[in-house]
């Protein structure tokens, strides 16, 4: 549907494609079982595994084992939910974010850093357009402003709605 990209729409019409936002950490889904271990008083969220060393969420004093909750106050069930929730930040923009370290909440603005890979897919955030993958538009060798569509998996659904290598995405 339509209204899965505007987000995307949003930043290729505004800046000339997109640029993706990270903070910097591994993450996974927190279990019941692993709530219960660092004694969280929550049973979703996405569970820092990992915090990369210099990154937004090392700058924010985020820690392994703390919980994120909340981005922006609205809540992260899963690892998926929050690495989709900043991807669609470009970097550079704050968000509040709502985290458990063990039994008490806590609260941090953070800084989005820029994501590292230039090719990406959108079906993290887009599941209806699993198997597309986007790259930003060279706007020196192209009259077209948006994102160019780098690779489509032949059997993906992407693929089945028409979507191929090259076309380029400028508005829904």
């Amino acid at each position: 549907p339509s209204n899965m990209l505007m987000p995307i729409i949003k930043q290729i019409q505004q800046y000339g494609g997109i640029s993706r936002g990270e903070l910097g950490l591994r993450i996974a889904s927190l279990t019941p079982a692993k709530a219960k271990e660092l004694k969280i008083p929550s049973h979703r969220g996405a569970l820092v595994l990992h915090v990369k060393d210099g990154s937004p969420a090392a700058t924010s004093g985020l820690r392994v084992h703390d919980v994120i909750v909340e981005v922006n106050r609205r809540p992260i069930h899963s690892r998926e939910q929050l690495r989709n929730q900043v991807a669609l930040h470009r970097p550079g923009s704050t968000i509040r974010l709502g985290f458990y370290r063990g039994d008490r909440y806590h609260v941090v603005n953070t800084t989005i850093g820029k994501a590292i890979s230039q090719l990406w897919s959108i079906a993290r955030a887009y599941p209806a357009l699993a198997g597309s993958y986007y790259q930003n538009q060279d706007s020196q060798h192209s009259p077209h402003t948006g994102v160019v569509i780098a690779r489509v998996d032949q059997t993906s659904r992407a693929w089945k709605a028409g979507i191929r290598p090259g076309d380029v995405v400028t508005s829904v």
